[in-house]
């Protein structure tokens, strides 16, 4: 809701563009299939896109080893099934959002994604924003066989899937809240809760006159990100990649 109100008194979005996904629905499939309604079927070419996650986030191991380490960073849906000691689960991988957003009919797309990239637990007064697991979970077929449908609708065969998203995002702005190593952290404020990053990055650009580049809001941000990180021992740095004609383009 904090990215709600942003986008629509900071910048002038229309309430009914905008679809806010929140507690039981934002299961797996509520999740992807609201990016396929409300943005993949309705952005037209030059339109401006903003899709925000705030939530869990975790790792698997990735059949095609993108990353040195092996592992896929995903996105945590409400409907998980816990499972520490290895096995299957159902999040949403890295590799999918690179496809939802090469599906895109625009290039004004701008991800930002507030969650943990590897493991964790409850510190102190802070969450962290990942799922507390072993090094084993894969993840299930019926993600897999999504990401089969996906390139059957875009016409890429699986190496050129693998070839594309080696050398970069799709076209785009993809906003994190931590290195994929990092944690991510809930705080609370005032009277409510929510992710450190989000909270802050809301804050920040409210406060800016103008629409401010991108990378200049990174590096304003990771400043008041860490303070609250380093409270715990933990560094929290957001990191923002960019494959848009313009090399610093503006935030939105």
């Amino acid at each position: 809701m904090l990215q709600k109100q942003l986008l629509i008194h900071r910048f002038g979005f229309n309430p009914q563009d905008i679809l806010t996904v929140t507690d039981t629905q934002a299961t797996r499939q509520g999740i992807l299939t609201a990016f396929e309604e409300h943005l993949i079927k309705q952005a037209k070419p030059g339109d401006t896109v903003v899709f925000h996650f705030s939530g869990h986030g975790g790792q698997v191991l990735d059949p095609d080893k993108d990353s040195p380490d092996g592992y896929n960073s995903t996105l945590i849906p409400v409907d998980f099934q816990s499972n520490s000691s290895g096995g299957k689960v159902e999040d949403i991988m890295g590799h999918t959002l690179f496809l939802l957003m090469y599906a895109l009919k625009t290039d004004n797309v701008t991800f930002v994604l507030d969650s943990c990239h590897s493991g964790g637990a409850k510190r102190g007064n802070f969450v962290v924003r990942s799922r507390s697991s072993s090094k084993k979970l894969q993840i299930s077929p019926k993600e897999i066989e999504y990401q089969s449908q996906w390139l059957k609708r875009l016409n890429l065969s699986p190496q050129e899937f693998i070839r594309l998203r080696r050398e970069n995002i799709a076209p785009g702005v993809v906003i994190a809240s931590a290195k994929r190593e990092q944690l991510a952290l809930d705080a609370s404020f005032d009277d409510f809760s929510a992710g450190a990053f989000t909270y802050l990055f809301t804050q920040h650009i409210w406060q800016q006159v103008q629409n401010e580049s991108v990378k200049r809001t990174l590096v304003d941000v990771s400043r008041s990100t860490n303070i609250y990180s380093e409270q715990i021992g933990r560094s929290q740095i957001p990191e923002v990649e960019v494959n848009t004609k313009q090399s610093n383009p503006p935030l939105y």
